[in-house]
């Protein structure tokens, strides 16, 4: 994994970006007024949450968004500094990335090296 500050798929900027199999730390930086009760997403005792970002909806869970959801698709193509606004049911809430753990590309087997090759 490419942790940041590191290199990023297109090595412009040192900031890897997210991507589906990114691993991303993020915390609050907005969020509405306290009245609404079920307002605080992230819990009171951790203000920073961490979440893998799965490439489908059928693999969401603990820790784990998919593009399709609002957050996650939000997240995509950002990098560790952004800050992205998530608006549902009315309320807007503001997000900063912290830090983003991307996979390597996967190594291409090619057949002249791959010892299961007859």
């Amino acid at each position: 994994m490419t942790r940041v500050p590191g290199s990023d798929a297109n090595g412009d900027d040192g900031r890897a970006e997210i991507r589906v199999g990114s691993v991303v730390r993020f915390r609050t930086v907005r969020e509405p007024g306290l009245g609404c009760g079920w307002i605080r997403f992230l819990g009171d005792a951790d203000p920073e949450t961490v979440v893998t970002i799965v490439a489908s909806h059928r693999e969401m869970g603990l820790g784990k968004l998919a593009p399709r959801s609002a957050l996650g698709g939000a997240l995509l193509g950002r990098r560790a500094g952004d800050e992205v606004e998530v608006r549902q049911g009315g309320l807007t809430i503001t997000y900063e990335v912290i830090a983003v753990e991307t996979p390597e590309p996967a190594a291409a087997v090619s057949p002249a090296t791959d010892s299961r090759s007859v």
